[in-house]
């Protein structure tokens, strides 16, 4: 039996402003008015509904607007714990990988711009609908970003992309 909004309701109030989910019935140990979800191994929260584990991002969009998000849901700001309604966005796998942290491994501070080996300047590279792209190489990682932002704008990246 697929979960409903109208079933999610029954059981929880969720706090747009908060993220939190707050059970309005008693149920083994867990009583009426505790907050819910159980961090899991990538600090997604999760909450059991019927013996089924959802991961409370996802029920954010059911609670909100009667149905599952397609694809992906994105934590604009990184944070996977946080399921405030104004930090949530429906999103394609793409997408959402267009919004990653920087990788610790980067030597430009900057997601997007790698040190050209051939020529030892910064280069703007990145993919795009599957495919790498490149935007120039420059002498600074600062005379690389205004190309980068308008490449990222022009690629439909996340403006927090990186970061």
């Amino acid at each position: 039996m697929e979960l409903t909004q109208d079933r999610l309701k029954e059981l929880f109030q969720y706090d747009p402003v908060t993220g939190l989910f707050c059970r309005l019935k008693s149920r083994g140990r867990a009583k009426a008015g505790d907050i819910s979800g159980s961090p899991q191994a990538m600090g997604y929260l999760v909450i059991k509904i019927d013996r089924i584990n959802y991961y409370a991002h996802r029920l954010a969009f059911l609670y909100m607007n009667g149905g599952f998000p397609e694809d992906q849901v994105d934590h604009i700001n990184h944070k996977t714990d946080d399921n405030r309604w104004i930090n949530l966005r429906p999103v394609t796998r793409a997408e959402n990988s267009h919004n990653r942290k920087l990788n610790s491994n980067s030597t430009s501070g900057v997601s997007g711009v790698v040190r050209d080996h051939k020529s030892g300047r910064w280069a703007v590279r990145f993919v795009i609908d599957g495919k790498k792209r490149h935007f120039g190489c420059f002498d600074t990682v600062e005379e690389a970003l205004p190309v980068l932002r308008e490449a990222r704008r022009v690629g439909g990246y996340h403006v927090n992309h990186g970061i």
